[in-house]
């Protein structure tokens, strides 16, 4: 993750600091919680969310914790080409939880044990993660929105022509 200074008046932006997550994770999506002393990042080739403590003052971010999101002891199956993504990451209205998309690509085989899914994690008072589920979804999600009201959960695929 590069961290940029930002100057809306002149309309540039200047290097300040970067921070990595894990070795060939791709970092692809963030969100900051509403208190802003962190920061959420989903890590589209690794499978994993990051959570990183934020610094304003300075600009510098710090991995906290790392966590895959897929199930624990997931392995895909023998002769299989898929691989697991992230595409998605977004907090809930509360901030109480954190969802990331997870996609296979290529589609998974017929009877796979792990399918495209939202995965749930519980966010903890100082910012800490904890999966609690995963949730199937149609095929490919590549974005999700939360509605205003916090009641639905809006899921675009990149296969099926539906939301």
């Amino acid at each position: 993750v590069i961290v940029y200074e930002f100057h809306e008046g002149a309309g540039r932006l200047s290097f300040s600091s970067e921070v990595f997550v894990s070795e060939g994770g791709g970092a692809r999506h963030l969100v900051f919680h509403p208190d802003g002393s962190r920061f959420y990042v989903n890590e589209e080739s690794g499978a994993k969310v990051t959570v990183m403590a934020w610094d304003e003052a300075v600009g510098k971010a710090e991995p906290l914790q790392t966590l895959s999101t897929i199930p624990s002891g997931y392995v895909l199956p023998v002769g299989s080409n898929c691989a697991v993504y992230t595409s998605e990451c977004a907090l809930g209205p509360s901030a109480k939880r954190l969802y990331v998309a997870n996609r296979l690509y290529p589609s998974p085989p017929q009877g796979a044990a792990f399918s495209e899914s939202i995965a749930t994690f519980a966010v903890d008072p100082a910012g800490s993660l904890e999966l609690l589920a995963h949730t199937s979804v149609h095929q490919h999600p590549r974005h999700f929105k939360i509605d205003p009201t916090g009641s639905w959960m809006l899921v675009g695929a990149l296969t099926g022509d539906r939301v």
